[in-house]
């Protein structure tokens, strides 16, 4: 086989597996809504939240701004990664950014920390919004 066609053929897997895995992870069809619960097309709520954020707290280093603290796996199952997302907005309540941390192989019940860094201007910074989750 020809180098040209080794290089399309790998490829070609290669998106191929991309769709999958892209498609595999939101293969339950939930929307959020404002509350950021889980809901299907009409605002019905589907499922119980599976994280909670026990403890959150923002503050910069004199470059960047962090959110920290704590999330709770409050499922029964165990999950391949968790990432949380959060909001940053300036003195008139405009978005500066978002700030997301990801963990991997968090455990039923199992408590994890977490350090998202933020985009955004960090001295411009003046409050932080938790906007949600996603798990796997």
């Amino acid at each position: 086989m020809s180098k040209k066609r080794s290089l399309l053929l790998l490829l070609l897997c290669g998106f191929v597996f991309l769709t999958c895995a892209v498609g595999s992870s939101s293969s339950d069809g939930d929307l959020y809504n404002d509350s950021n619960e889980p809901s299907n097309s009409s605002g019905q709520t589907t499922k119980k939240e599976e994280i909670e954020i026990l403890s959150s707290n923002g503050h910069s280093d004199g470059y960047f701004y962090y959110v920290e603290g704590k999330a709770k796996n409050v499922s029964d199952e165990k999950f391949s990664s968790i990432s949380v997302s959060f909001n940053v907005y300036d003195k008139d309540g405009v978005v500066l950014g978002s700030c997301t941390d990801y963990q991997s192989d968090v455990l039923a019940g199992e408590t994890m920390k977490f350090k998202a860094l933020c985009s955004g201007e960090a001295k411009a910074v003046k409050s932080y919004k938790y906007t949600g989750y996603t798990a796997w």
